[in-house]
């Protein structure tokens, strides 16, 4: 499945969406989180000193680690994003959590293209941390243009085991719309076998009223 979208699309949509979204932070929330989204980009995602981001991440990404151990495994999906403020826009916001969209582009020399983020972050105590970071988008290079969602790395799994094709669509969901189509059918079928019943049950009726009307003038 690939994505019929331009990063110039994609980055005017990232852009114009604030304005556009019902979901609204207080100033307050948003510099704080601008700050964890810039700290952590620069630290973790880059790779440049992971041991500074541990305190911008939630539980659930340190996974017991401790700083040493997440300073030298660092989990977070590497990218070797460009510059030190990093644009986001805003999906939903809910008390202690908030979802949003994170555009990173390469480095000079980098061989890879943009990428569009799922960004989610939750509150601890008062703070907000990464909880996680999910590419949903990745841009092409010039020399190889093609724009891949994150369904195209899913892996679907054959009858052996193996994997399919990544760009195409798991065959249980293909069999979603033929079931829905059988049942259709289905119900059609039986609605008008009913009402071919109740017509002849009808005519049936009515040739045993006739009948019995002309053996009674006889």
């Amino acid at each position: 499945m690939r994505v019929k979208l331009s990063f110039a699309t994609v980055a005017a949509l990232l852009v114009a969406s604030p304005a556009m979204a019902a979901p609204r932070l207080s100033p307050t929330d948003r510099k704080a989180i601008d700050r964890t989204i810039d700290a952590f980009v620069t630290h973790a995602v880059r790779h440049e000193n992971p041991g500074a981001a541990y305190g911008l991440v939630s539980p659930s990404i340190r996974a017991g680690m401790s700083r040493k151990e997440f300073a030298r495994h660092d989990p977070v999906y590497p990218y070797p994003a460009r510059g030190h403020r990093f644009p986001w826009s805003l999906d939903y916001a809910e008390p202690a959590e908030v979802g949003g969209s994170l555009l990173l582009q390469p480095r000079k020399g980098a061989k890879t293209g943009p990428v569009l983020f799922d960004l989610r972050l939750t509150k601890h105590g008062g703070r907000w941390l990464v909880e996680s970071l999910i590419p949903k988008v990745i841009f092409g290079t010039p020399d190889k243009p093609k724009v891949r969602s994150v369904l195209d790395y899913a892996p679907q799994s054959r009858g052996d085991g193996s994997t399919h094709d990544r760009s195409r669509i798991s065959g249980t969901y293909i069999v979603i719309p033929f079931a829905v189509f059988g049942a259709l059918l289905a119900v059609l079928a039986g609605w008008g076998l009913l009402h071919w019943y109740r017509d002849r049950r009808a005519v049936s009726d009515s040739v045993r009223a006739r009948d019995a009307r002309t053996r009674a003038t006889h």
